[in-house]
């Protein structure tokens, strides 16, 4: 009786012998997952051989569509006889070893394991396709997931006393043409792998046309968000007790109060609360202002072709000029940095940082309100009021009326390379109309 070995070179020749035959698509009507397969890279092989008859058919083929229904059903079947965990643990292993066409992701506990492809298929049923395998009273069973499919790449794992969460981290691509990234949380219970509602505001899923940095085994998780050239950071927590796991954004404390009245600006300049304020001399057209640190810095908009100019002139004479395209403004000031918000007519303006040392601008980002300190920044963005966890202890003001709006008030370190931002626990109530950074 030939070993595991001997039968796994057999089978391997066998598809070997096969992809060579030449004209025929229908190969899969000839090649049905066996009942049951010996070791885990006897799976592993049949399914790069499936795999490989797929990415071989010709989609202008008037057959296309049928052969690949008969082959994606043949991954189908083959995954679908992994029925113990010891032959799941061979197809981790063998999977390890080599290159394929499909992704294959199993926890760290070893009960949870999710196989990804493409399709191939058009029309309904296009894109990825995929599989996940659980372990259920020593039993593993196939099931499918929730959701537009996605090809996921890894799986984390989060243990409670009572249950595991896991986290199943992938990537999509929405039209065919734009990626996105996603993490979708699931638990299992004695109905099965179901999805779990541990993420901000009760979701299960977490979506970002950038991918997510997960870290410390689940105990946070970074959403990367892009402000202009760099990448900005919200960081999320978890907070677990014996049978329950939610993550939270995570939050910085400031000392006061604020409210809407605390965004506006009070100067004659039009700078943001808390810049430096510059004394102002010159004509509406042309001017100039000079700050404590000796920096001048004289502003300039032509109209006629749209563009504004910013000279910068340091107490020793050295000048440097910041042009920009269309028409933007200084807003503040604080330390080295200068903050220039641009008008983007019916949309919020833009609030730009620039590094006066660097020569620079560190990052962009739309925003509404903003009030600048020391080291940090606080802004303010609008939020649902369905999303408050009780929306009558934010009070508004009767003067607000129907342009009624709720806001959060977040925090970031706006001299890091990747920005922080942090929620501050603070939320108040204020007028939608009023969505203008600075009267430009």
């Amino acid at each position: 009786m030939m070993d595991s070995k001997i039968r796994c070179f057999a089978l391997l020749g066998l598809f070997a012998i096969l992809l060579t035959a030449c004209g025929n698509n229908n190969l899969s009507k000839k090649t049905p997952a066996p009942p049951h397969f010996n070791h885990g890279r006897e799976l592993i092989a049949h399914l790069d051989y499936n795999l490989s008859l797929l990415k071989k058919l010709d989609a202008n083929d008037e057959e296309f569509n049928e052969n690949a229904v008969l082959i994606n059903e043949q991954i189908r079947k083959t995954i679908e006889r992994i029925q113990s965990k010891k032959l799941l643990e061979q197809v981790c292993k063998s999977y390890n070893i080599l290159e394929h066409d499909f992704t294959f992701t199993l926890s760290r506990d070893e009960k949870v394991g999710v196989f990804s492809w493409e399709s191939r298929m058009q029309g309904a049923f296009q894109g990825i396709r995929n599989i996940a395998l659980y372990s259920n009273k020593g039993k593993i069973v196939p099931t499918s997931l929730y959701g537009e499919s996605i090809a996921y790449q890894q799986i984390h794992t989060i243990k409670t006393s009572a249950k595991s969460f896991y986290l199943l981290q992938g990537k999509g691509a929405a039209h065919t043409t734009e990626e996105f990234f996603r993490l979708d949380a699931h638990t299992i219970n004695e109905d099965g792998m179901e999805l779990a509602k541990i993420f901000p505001n009760r979701q299960s899923s977490m979506v970002s046309p950038l991918d997510f940095n997960v870290e410390m085994d689940g105990s946070l998780i970074l959403k990367p968000e892009t402000w202009g050239t760099t990448l900005a950071y919200r960081p999320l927590e978890l907070l677990a007790d014996h049978q329950n796991v939610n993550y939270v954004e995570s939050t910085t404390s400031i000392d006061q109060q604020l409210g809407s009245k605390a965004f506006e600006t009070r100067n004659s300049n039009n700078f943001l609360q808390g810049s430096e304020i510059p004394k102002k001399i010159g004509r509406v057209s042309d001017e100039s202002f000079f700050f404590v640190d000796g920096l001048e810095i004289q502003t300039f908009y032509h109209e006629e072709n749209n563009q504004s100019l910013f000279k910068l002139t340091t107490p020793s004479g050295i000048e440097t000029e910041i042009p920009w395209d269309g028409k933007v403004s200084l807003v503040a000031k604080k330390n080295h940095f200068l903050f220039f918000s641009e008008d983007m007519g019916s949309s919020p303006g833009r609030l730009h940082l620039y590094n006066i040392s660097q020569k620079n601008v560190q990052w962009s980002r739309p925003m509404t309100k903003a009030f600048i300190l020391d080291d940090s920044m606080l802004f303010t963005e609008e939020i649902e009021s369905y999303l408050l966890s009780n929306p009558n202890e934010v009070s508004c003001s009767s003067s607000v009326g129907v342009n009624r709006a709720y806001y959060k008030v977040y925090s970031v370190s706006y001299g890091e390379k990747h920005p922080i931002v942090e929620f501050t626990n603070q939320i108040f109530c204020g007028s939608s109309s009023n969505n203008l950074l600075a009267k430009l």
